[in-house]
């Protein structure tokens, strides 16, 4: 079935917003200000999902780009740069006013390339990146998000033999993955004036610039008396970061491997005031009390109610990569802490996440 519908506003995952038969719509690469029209795709009980058969009335904001990006979770490869900024900023704005009108404008940089990880698929004589929320693999001549050194690394391997290829770069040297078949090979890469080893599984940021600006807002928030909890820490990239700035850094961390690692990294470092414990964050939370800041970086699922119920300290510095279940979780914390301050970071650009920080003290 094909309908004509206005777009009237974009929802949290940048899509468009349109209404038919009283049902609210979902049309991808659409934006505010076009008449559209669309082929229903889906039809649930309060809502209906339709993709673009053609662009009757085309919005000003929009840039005539066509890329396979648009179709494997890029929605803003065709929008003007400032709207897709404009849209992120109201977006936190109003999932977060009610807890505090101190939010900061979004902190972001214009390189396209910014990506230091990619997974490449291939299957027959197709290769490239899948499509969203779809094993159909997209052809990719350009990979316009990643590092140039990615993008060199991959002109060598089109011919492989492989079914899907991990790449990771610290814009000199890489690692690579081959069908998710893990191996021993890390690089060293800098945060901060800090080394890092990193692995192909290790979690780490894939916007080192951002991230670089993330650490330093957080450290805006810490003074030397403070003895901070690092929830979630991974590598310890976050504790080694902060380190100079804090009497003292405990980070958590249940993944055995990322333990391993943080222990090399401190020690790489020779940091004397970070240790590292590999154990489920609950249990060190039981047993520990000794710190007035706590920083949590979770997963995109957010904060486990069991782990709110134990958070206690002066300080919560709280990383969000999901705004939704951020909100979520501040909803649960706001009996017991004040929101101080909120910043939005673009460290995804042409895409429709936004990585949040929040600074919270205790009632």
């Amino acid at each position: 079935m094909k309908v004509i519908v206005d777009i009237e506003k974009l929802d949290n995952f940048g899509r468009g917003i349109a209404y038919f038969n009283n049902k609210i719509c979902f049309i991808k690469n659409s934006y505010p200000k076009e008449k559209v029209e669309i082929k229903i795709t889906k039809e649930h009980k309060n809502y209906i999902e339709g993709e673009i058969v053609q662009i009757i009335t085309k919005s000003p904001d929009r840039l005539d780009i066509d890329s396979p990006f648009l179709y494997s979770g890029f929605p803003f490869m065709n929008y003007k740069r400032e709207k897709e900024l404009e849209y992120k900023e109201n977006l936190i704005k109003e999932l977060f006013s009610k807890y505090t009108t101190n939010i900061k404008s979004i902190v972001y940089v214009d390189n396209l390339d910014y990506r230091n990880k990619i997974t490449i698929f291939k299957k027959d004589k197709n290769i490239g990146i899948l499509k969203e929320n779809s094993h159909e693999i997209l052809n990719v001549d350009d990979l316009l998000f990643v590092n140039t050194r990615i993008k060199e690394e991959l002109t060598k391997e089109k011919e492989g033999n492989f079914n899907s290829l991990m790449i990771r770069t610290n814009g000199k040297d890489i690692i690579k993955m081959y069908d998710d078949k893990d191996n021993k090979d890390y690089l060293i890469d800098g945060l901060l004036n800090y080394k890092f080893k990193i692995r192909a599984k290790s979690f780490y940021q894939v916007n080192k610039e951002i991230c670089e600006k993330l650490y330093l807002k957080v450290k805006e928030y810490l003074n030397k008396e403070d003895k901070v909890l690092d929830l979630y820490s991974g590598i310890s990239t976050i504790s080694i970061c902060i380190s100079d700035k804090v009497k003292e850094v405990a980070g958590v961390e249940i993944n055995k491997s990322s333990y391993l690692d943080s222990i090399d990294n401190i020690k790489m470092n020779n940091i004397t005031n970070v240790k590292s414990f590999n154990m489920d964050v609950i249990n060190y939370l039981d047993k520990y009390k000794n710190f007035n800041t706590i920083i949590v970086d979770p997963p995109r699922k957010g904060l486990d109610k069991k782990i709110i119920n134990y958070l206690n300290s002066d300080k919560l510095i709280y990383i969000s990569c999901n705004p939704i279940t951020l909100k979520r979780d501040l909803e649960l914390l706001k009996d017991r802490y004040k929101v101080e301050e909120i910043t939005p970071f673009d460290m995804f650009s042409r895409t429709a996440h936004v990585e949040t920080l929040v600074l919270l003290s205790k009632n």
